[in-house]
C-alpha cells in the first residue's frame, strides 16, 4: 500500500490496542490470544476463513462459527497452524504424518444433520450435493448418518464437478453410500483416535494438476505451490493442527 495507507493502518492499530480497558481491543481475550512467542499469531471467525483451510476447519471443528485462535510456525519447510476454539483450554494435537494418496480424503465424527448443514453452508463442499442427480434423496440419506463418516475425492472435471464417495452408517449400522456417477477407486480408511473429531488430507500437487479455472490455479499455486500436501487433525474439544508439507 501507499505510505498514507500504512500510516492509517498504524494509527488504527494503535487506537485499537491503546484504548481504555472498557473500549479497546488490546484488553480483550482476543488480544491476549495474540500474545505468543510464535512468529505469527491469529484470531478469526472460522465461518469466514477462505478455502482451502477454511473449508477444512469448517468440516472438522465441532462449532463451525466459533471464534478460533492460534499461531503459525515454519520449521524445516513445514508450515503449521495450531490452535483451537478461543474460549477453551488448548491441548496439543498429534498428527499421523499420513501420505496423501488421493486429491482429498477425510474421516470425521459427525451426526448427519450437522454434516448436511456444513455441506450446504460451504461453497466448496456444496459441490458434492450439486453433483448428485437427486439432491433431496441424498440430503435425507446424509441426515441418517451417524458416527464416523468418510469422504473421498479423486479428481475434478473441467467444470469443477468431483468424482467422489461419501460413506457412513445409520444408527443400526446399515451402510449409507453416496457417490458421483463415475465412482472413485477404493481408498484406505483413515484411522481416528478416540478423541479425534476429523482427519483430512489434501494432495496439493493433484489439486494443482486438476483442470481448475486459471485464476483459481494461479492463487493456489502462489500460496501453496511449494507444498506437496496439507493434513488437518481436530479434536472433539475444538483444537486443530493444520500442516503443509513440502
Amino acid at each position: 500500500g501507499t505510505v498514507q495507507e500504512r500510516d492509517r493502518l498504524r494509527h488504527t492499530l494503535a487506537v485499537m490496542l491503546e484504548a481504555p480497558e472498557n473500549e479497546g481491543f488490546g484488553h480483550s481475550d482476543r488480544a491476549k490470544a495474540l500474545q505468543t512467542d510464535a512468529p505469527i499469531a491469529f484470531v478469526a471467525n472460522s465461518d469466514v476463513l477462505p478455502a482451502p483451510y477454511g473449508t477444512l476447519l469448517r468440516l472438522g471443528l465441532p462449532e463451525t462459527s466459533a471464534p478460533i485462535a492460534g499461531e503459525a510456525t515454519l520449521s524445516k519447510g513445514i508450515f503449521e497452524l495450531k490452535g483451537g476454539i478461543s474460549n477453551r483450554p488448548r491441548k496439543n494435537v498429534m498428527q499421523t504424518g499420513t501420505q496423501a494418496t488421493h486429491l482429498f480424503q477425510a474421516a470425521l465424527v459427525a451426526e448427519g444433520s450437522e454434516l448436511l448443514k456444513r455441506l450446504r453452508g460451504d461453497g466448496t463442499l456444496r459441490m458434492l450435493l450439486t453433483a448428485l442427480s437427486d439432491s433431496t434423496s441424498a440430503a435425507n440419506d446424509i441426515k441418517r448418518m451417524c458416527g464416523t463418516v468418510e469422504l473421498l475425492i479423486t479428481k475434478l472435471d473441467t467444470l469443477g464437478n468431483p468424482t467422489f464417495r461419501l460413506s457412513g452408517t445409520d444408527n443400526t449400522g446399515k451402510p449409507i453410500v453416496l457417490q458421483s456417477r463415475q465412482a472413485p477407486e477404493a481408498a484406505t480408511t483413515l484411522e481416528l483416535n478416540p478423541n479425534t473429531a476429523a482427519h483430512a488430507i489434501i494432495d496439493i500437487r493433484a489439486l494443482l494438476a486438476s483442470p481448475l479455472p486459471e485464476g483459481i490455479r494461479e492463487v493456489l499455486q502462489t500460496i501453496f505451490g511449494n507444498y506437496r500436501q496439507a493434513e488437518l487433525t481436530t479434536t472433539r474439544q475444538g483444537d486443530f493442527r493444520l500442516s503443509f508439507t513440502p
